[in-house]
């Protein structure tokens, strides 16, 4: 029984360290498209999900849907819409001339939480396989 137990103790924690290492990803905030917020320089916490675990409201980090010739390789953003929710085209004008009534399946609307952010506003709606991961939270400020 004890070396069971010694055995326990050294992979649990081998483990936990293999799972927080492929589930979870820490992300440094580029832009003011986020603020308030996240601002620039800030470093969030990222837990890897499949698309169609993303709810509406949550904060997402994506490929860079913007295309090859900007910066950084993930945004962060809003998720507005899913798929099945109404087109709201009001809000986007860049989605006013889309024949759907509703977001396809495989799409997402995202939104910066900076009214001067991109985001679907001009860039309509963005492939959600794009999906990284959810922000869980902000990390503490600190040494490197």
């Amino acid at each position: 029984m004890i070396a069971l137990s010694a055995v326990a103790l050294v992979l649990l924690p081998l483990l936990a360290a293999w799972y927080a290492r492929a589930r979870l990803i820490a992300v440094t905030v580029e832009g003011t498209s986020m603020e308030p917020t996240y601002a620039e320089g800030d470093r969030v916490l990222v837990r890897r999900v499949r698309p169609g675990r993303v709810r509406r409201g949550d904060v997402v980090v994506l490929d860079n849907p913007f295309g090859r010739g900007t910066v950084s390789q993930w945004v962060i953003k809003r998720a507005a819409a899913l798929p099945g929710d109404p087109v709201p085209r009001a809000e986007y004008p860049a989605l006013a001339g889309v024949a759907e009534q509703r977001i396809p399946a495989r799409r997402i609307v995202l939104r910066a939480d900076n009214p001067h952010g991109g985001d679907s506003r001009t860039l309509g709606w963005v492939d959600s396989a794009t999906v990284v991961g959810i922000v869980m939270g902000r990390l503490p400020r600190g040494g490197r």
